[in-house]
């Protein structure tokens, strides 16, 4: 049986009673009482429209899952940096995939990478880069100075 989670535009609920995910099939009720909690619990932080994804198991270190979050500017990646707060020594994503993911068609977007519960690393999202938060590892100062690096060899 398939299970997905649900999220808004934004983010997904995260630090309360809300289900990680939910089993399908789903009865309309059953969806519309989801969709109800999750608006509830997110209140000012909602950002419009719902969306339902595939649950997948991920890797676990730390009490956190194995995720990280690349930037890409023009095709060209700026950085990746582990996106939540699980321990440094943690597996990198492949290279080949990181590099695989380039050029999306994007001028600016982010792409984060997560590993399976089986080890195998998949793409669980991608994200305009205007409105993606810099990953919890990230130092903002150094970000910035390699964006405005790469935004200067543009011109």
């Amino acid at each position: 049986m398939k299970e997905f989670m649900v999220k808004d535009y934004a983010k997904s609920v995260k630090g309360t009673r809300f289900p990680v995910s939910f089993r399908t099939p789903a009865s309309q009720e059953r969806m519309d009482e989801i969709v109800k909690e999750f608006v509830r619990l997110r209140r000012d932080l909602f950002t419009a429209g719902i969306i339902c994804k595939e649950y997948v198991d991920l890797a676990r270190c730390g009490g956190a899952t194995n995720e990280w979050r690349a930037f890409y500017l023009g095709g060209d990646l700026l950085n990746v940096c582990r996106n939540l707060n699980q321990p440094a020594s943690v597996a990198k994503p492949p290279e080949e995939l990181v590099l695989a993911c380039s050029d999306l068609g994007s001028p600016y977007y982010t792409v984060d990478f997560a590993e399976r519960a089986d080890g195998v690393w998949i793409v669980v999202e991608t994200g305009d880069g205007q409105v993606s938060g810099l990953a919890a590892a990230q130092d903002p100062v150094i970000y910035y100075q390699v964006l405005a690096d790469a935004l200067e060899r543009r011109d």
